[in-house]
């Protein structure tokens, strides 16, 4: 899909409608750059366009909401059919906005119903002021959590053109007081206030909390995927519910789904989760390595932790 521009012509009582190619400043929609990494990877950078549009501060009002959700979905590892944390961004955003966000319903509360069983959407808070005092207000909003992964925020912004912009929060800088963000679309903003902030005019009005209650496959509760998680959905994976064990969404409970947490930790962070089988079967961690392992030598990794996991 393209965004294009449209002519529109009178003609003796009829329409005729004439395309003119790409609307200038506008980047084809395809993958390209971290948008063909897989969604755990390119979580932080991961771009809609293979270059962004430097004409608008997002692709439009939908997509860079669109965007801001699909990011909360990755953050929390929330079920997508026809992709997970390994597709890559560009095949998970497509079916993420296809198959959740139908136009049915507002977008915050189509996702909040969906995913009822993992999170509810709270009452949004409306901002008030000039645009420093608005960034101060958002800003002390989101640090009354420290950070808790129980929250995640959705800021929604008026930019100097008049149009409307999505961001989902980071994290909280508390000894810097700033406010970071994964912006939408663009690499424009890092955190809020920052000289891209000032630049594009970016006036936040409003922000969406989201009360985080589980993510699949977390199972020591820090609403996370950890290489803990692994060894202890291995040790419970019989008395587990598949809304907390199911962590690749398969409507199982079982190993595999140790794999695929082991999975995404090595994706998020380099360090693979081992495990060692014991003589009476019980499968328990050892020692985590630390050595971020390269692109060249990671290509056979599900097969290594299907032989360090899997009996």
């Amino acid at each position: 899909m393209k965004i294009t521009h449209f002519g529109w012509l009178m003609t003796a009582g009829a329409i005729l409608i004439t395309w003119t190619g790409p609307r200038a400043g506008a980047e084809e929609y395809a993958p390209g750059g971290t948008a063909d990494l897989s969604a755990a990877e390119a979580y932080e950078t991961w771009m809609q366009f293979e270059v962004p549009d430097t004409h608008t501060p997002a692709i439009d009002t939908d997509g860079c909401l669109n965007y801001a959700l699909a990011k909360l979905s990755v953050r929390y590892n929330l079920p997508v059919e026809g992709a997970d944390l390994f597709t890559d961004s560009y095949t998970y955003y497509v079916n993420f906005s296809e198959n959740i966000l139908t136009p049915d319903m507002p977008k915050m509360q189509k996702l909040a119903d969906i995913y009822s069983n993992y999170l509810t959407l709270e009452e949004p808070i409306w901002l008030s002021g000039d645009m420093t005092e608005r960034m101060e207000q958002a800003y002390a909003i989101c640090s009354q959590y420290e950070n808790s992964r129980e929250w995640c925020f959705i800021l929604k912004m008026t930019t100097s053109s008049g149009c409307d912009h999505y961001v989902m929060t980071d994290y909280v800088n508390t000894e810097q007081h700033r406010l970071y963000l994964l912006d939408s679309g663009s690499w424009y903003i890092h955190y809020l206030g920052d000289e891209k902030t000032i630049e594009k005019g970016y006036y936040v009005t409003s922000v969406y909390p989201y009360h985080i209650q589980a993510v699949p496959g977390d199972i020591d509760g820090d609403l996370r995927l950890g290489t803990a998680d692994a060894g202890l959905l291995l040790k419970q994976m019989h008395t587990l519910s598949t809304i907390d064990g199911d962590a690749n969404h398969d409507g199982e409970v079982n190993s595999a789904d140790a794999v695929y947490i082991a999975r995404a930790v090595y994706a998020q962070t380099g360090q693979p989760a081992q495990y060692s089988i014991q003589s009476d079967g019980v499968l328990l961690p050892v020692a985590t390595a630390t050595k971020r392992v390269t692109k060249e030598s990671s290509a056979p990794a599900d097969a290594w932790f299907q032989k360090q996991i899997c009996p």
